[in-house]
């Protein structure tokens, strides 16, 4: 049987696959995740996507900001956003796990509103609303809406 977790974690498993009871506090010790903030709270619709919480900010220049979400094993699609002055630039990077099936989604409308008390300490703190186009399926609308709270790097 292959092991996805230390051998101290699945020791704590009883013969039915559940956490014994006296191991619950040793359990949560080791998977506990929460002292761990998320820098992305969203929703959305694109090929490929399960949801994440986090997204990644850095200074390229001056006047650049580029923020990208964090790709899992169930999302191999980012949402990429570079602010270059006071302009946001939008699109959706599918990385897909299909062969030939990786594209980019250009924004079609939407808005973001920061924080610029925030921005000016090297914090973007935003809430967001794009769509998409979708080659694939014009039909079938792509979104991705949320918030975001971030160090820039």
């Amino acid at each position: 049987m292959r092991r996805f977790c230390p051998d101290e974690v699945h020791d704590m498993f009883d013969i039915k696959g559940k956490i014994k009871k006296d191991s619950l506090k040793s359990f949560y010790k080791f998977v506990d995740t929460s002292h761990i903030p998320h820098s992305l709270s969203s929703t959305a619709w694109c090929y490929e996507w399960a949801g994440t919480n986090f997204i990644e900010a850095s200074r390229k220049s001056g006047d650049t900001v580029f923020l990208a979400s964090q790709l899992n094993e169930g999302t191999h699609c980012s949402l990429e956003l570079s602010f270059i002055k006071d302009t946001c630039y939008a699109v959706i990077n599918l990385v897909s796990v299909v062969s030939g099936g990786s594209a980019l989604f250009y924004c079609t409308d939407g808005y973001i509103t920061l924080d610029k008390t925030l921005w000016a300490k090297g914090i973007i703190k935003a809430i967001f609303s794009f769509n998409f186009k979708n080659d694939e399926d014009p039909k079938t609308p792509i979104f991705w809406k949320g918030k975001i709270y971030a160090k820039i790097k």
